[in-house]
């Protein structure tokens, strides 16, 4: 940030050099001389170093940079003292102290007071009005992101130097606050959790009831397909009952029954056997409980 500044410094007092030539020249040789785009903080009266309207980490005069230096400087050594991350950002953007996972970002900028002055045109010596800003030699500091800043200003009875303890009050009330999100996000977290495991116990429970449910209503089913196939079974054998009468007092005089019949009567049998679930049922135990 030194070499930085020392570079702006050498380009301002070039521009400064240039401004009082070009101050010195003839009013027609002005009106043909095209100012330096380098100098155009020296043209608009704003002397501030390296002036830019992109974010720094310093915006202050030459009559200041040391000093604001110094106070970057003691507040980074400290800052690293303390456990701080200490960088200077890309292009001098801003210092950043970054713990756990807090960063906050500083810059530090130079008041300026502005005033409006009267001046005539080279060209044809009519009076305008232009704006001047003066540098005041108070320095503030802005803190945090750029768009949530906190801002410690100095005032003639105290300097921002006896202010510094107050950027990291500002540091640890983040950190702190940051300890408190996390902590709450982990006791959210756990409260997901346990919503989540009770909502998989309801739905394990849910699916539990559905298959008694499913199984019961199998078991329905298959009890009246049982105590059909019974029934149609029972009706068979006496059907068979039935014809072994007739056929027998028709035959009596006859020796036996027709061959045909015997052969219809085994099958039949055979087949209320085969829908009879009764012989399956009491095979045995294991068989009856399924």
């Amino acid at each position: 940030m030194r070499t930085w500044l020392e570079t702006c410094i050498a380009k301002y007092q070039k521009a400064l050099k240039e401004k009082e030539r070009f101050e010195k020249v003839s009013t027609s040789r002005k009106r043909t001389s095209a100012p330096d785009y380098s100098t155009m903080d020296i043209h608009n009266n704003e002397p501030i170093l390296g002036s830019t309207h992109r974010s720094i980490a310093m915006r202050v005069s030459t009559g200041t940079y040391k000093r604001a230096l110094s106070i970057l400087n003691t507040l980074a050594y400290a800052a690293d003292f303390r456990g701080f991350t200490v960088e200077l950002l890309k292009d001098h953007e801003r210092l950043r102290f970054s713990l756990e996972s807090v960063a906050i970002d500083l810059a530090i900028v130079e008041r300026l007071e502005e005033s409006f002055f009267t001046v005539r045109n080279s060209w044809n010596n009519e009076p305008r009005i232009e704006k001047k800003k003066t540098p005041t030699g108070r320095l503030r500091l802005n803190i945090g992101p750029s768009y949530q800043t906190h801002q410690i200003a100095e005032t003639g009875n105290s300097p921002l130097e006896g202010e510094l303890h107050r950027v990291f009050e500002y540091a640890y009330r983040k950190v702190v606050r940051s300890r408190e999100e996390a902590r709450e996000r982990e006791i959210e977290g756990k409260k997901a959790e346990v919503r989540r495991l009770a909502l998989e116990e309801t739905e394990r429970q849910r699916k539990v009831l559905e298959q008694q449910r499913a199984e019961e209503e199998r078991r329905r089913k298959n009890l009246l397909l049982q105590t059909e196939g019974w029934s149609t079974a029972e009706r068979i054998r006496s059907f068979v009952k039935a014809v072994d009468a007739r056929i027998d007092g028709e035959c009596s005089d006859i020796a036996g029954r027709p061959d045909t019949y015997v052969l219809w009567r085994e099958w039949a049998l055979g087949m209320a056997d085969e829908i009879d679930p009764i012989a399956t049922l009491t095979a045995g135990h294991r068989n009856f409980l399924k």
